[in-house]
Order: C-alpha cells, then structure tokens, then sequence
C-alpha cells in the first residue's frame, strides 16, 4: 500500500480580484487563464459562515456564493480540490469559528424506555379456507425524555455526540479521503485530519438499567463515559487537547 502523505498545504496564492464584465446569470465571465480554484462563502443567520474553495464559475453553489478571491493550482491540487468537493468539505482551521459552534450546539441527554400497548389485527385460516378476522394487544416500546412517566421500564440511554474529520492521503497512486476515528473535541483531530463537512457530528449512547423509581434523580451530569469539549477555551490551539484518541 502506498500511502505517502497527507495533504493539507496547498498553495496558498495571494487571492487576487477580478473585475466582472457581466455575469451573465448563472455564471461569472472569468478570464484567468491558468488553472485556479474560487472561494465560495455560505453565511448563516447566527453571523456565521463557512469558506471553501471550489473549482466552479457558478455564482451560486448549493447554497455558497461565489467570490472574486481565488487561489492557483497545479494539477495535484486540481485533484485535491475535486476530490474535497464530492463531500463539500472545508478547512477546518480557516473555519474555526463555525466548528466551534457546531460543537456547542450539541449537549448530552438522557432517554427513558417505555412500554404501551396497541390493538393489532390478524387473520387466521382454518382447514376448509374459512378465514377469521382476529385482534390482539400487543406490547410495544418506545423512547423519551420524561423520567416520571408510570410506563418507564427503567431502561436508560445516555446520548453523547462526537465529531469527525478527513484527510487526503495517496494511497495506490492516486489521491483518497480518509475519514478520521471520532473525537469528543474536534481540536483532538483537526491538525491530522484537516478537513470537515458541515455536520461533522454522529450521535452514539451507552445503555443502562435502574429501577423505574431512580429515573427522577439521574441527570446527566452523573455520566461519564465519554469526554466532554472544551467549551471554557474557543482556542484552536490548546495544547493540552492537541492529541489523537
């Protein structure tokens, strides 16, 4: 297996402006002659927003405006830039701003099983065809968020979210994105795999087992299996969380 590196310097030209002569509609009239990529920006009610850089002349791109700031290329980050886009994947560090609110956005919860019984029918055959139209009651199980109700069984779910990344790596000779392991915290991960999408979250929980008369006192707070982010400190380069898991 050739696996060589990974990318994350690419050519950091100093974005230049062009004058737009007409746009066109859809499209802007861009006359570089050597081969570039364009910023495009998504903005976000909360002042928020992300920057990537796209190889595309559409003056909008689901949901990105194009800008007149663009960075050269080679034919390597030709199909870096490519293959960042079948993801819609941004760098991380340049967007800071929005991985750390994405971040904060999620919170641990808790999730109460509980039992309640429905009326199915069903139908029954007899030897000579004769058929019969039956009903049963049936038990069924669902989740929630209320710890008091008189149908909890006392199962219990701890849910918990963590954060992934990518990284472009060459691997038999041509370039891959390789998807980081998850993080509680995305500075864990974000100087090895560099690049996010938009929702770089998965939810997972741990099962537990009380008495359905415990269910009122737990919170959240009592569990502990996973590690929570650093929510005191927005700096990106917090050395003492700057480490894969």
């Amino acid at each position: 297996m050739d696996r060589k590196y990974f990318y994350k310097s690419l050519p950091l030209v100093l974005a230049l402006s062009l004058t737009l002569s007409g746009c066109g509609g859809e499209k802007s009239k861009c006359d570089i002659p050597s081969s570039h990529v364009h910023k495009f920006v998504k903005e976000f009610s909360n002042d928020l927003f992300i920057e990537r850089f796209v190889d595309s002349e559409y003056l909008t791109l689901n949901g990105y405006k194009w800008c007149n700031d663009y960075l050269e290329t080679n034919k390597f980050d030709e199909q870096v830039y490519k293959l960042l886009n079948t993801k819609r994947l941004f760098d991380g560090e340049s967007n800071w701003d929005y991985l750390f609110n994405e971040m904060a956005s999620y919170h641990d919860y808790l999730m109460f099983c509980y039992e309640y019984y429905v009326n199915e029918t069903y139908t029954t055959t007899d030897s000579e065809g004769n058929v019969e139209i039956k009903t049963r009651r049936v038990k069924k199980y669902d989740w929630h968020d209320n710890p008091y109700s008189l149908d909890n069984t006392g199962e219990v779910r701890f849910y918990h979210h963590r954060f992934s990344g990518y990284r472009v790596v060459r691997k038999n000779n041509k370039f891959v994105l390789e998807k980081s392991p998850y993080a509680d915290d995305i500075r864990e991960i974000i100087y090895e795999y560099p690049y996010f999408s938009e929702s770089p979250v998965t939810e997972v929980y741990t099962t537990y087992y009380y008495s359905p008369f415990e269910l009122g006192s737990l919170k959240v707070e009592d569990f502990d299996d996973y590690k929570r982010p650093d929510l005191e400190c927005k700096d990106l380069y917090d050395m003492s969380i700057r480490k894969l898991k």
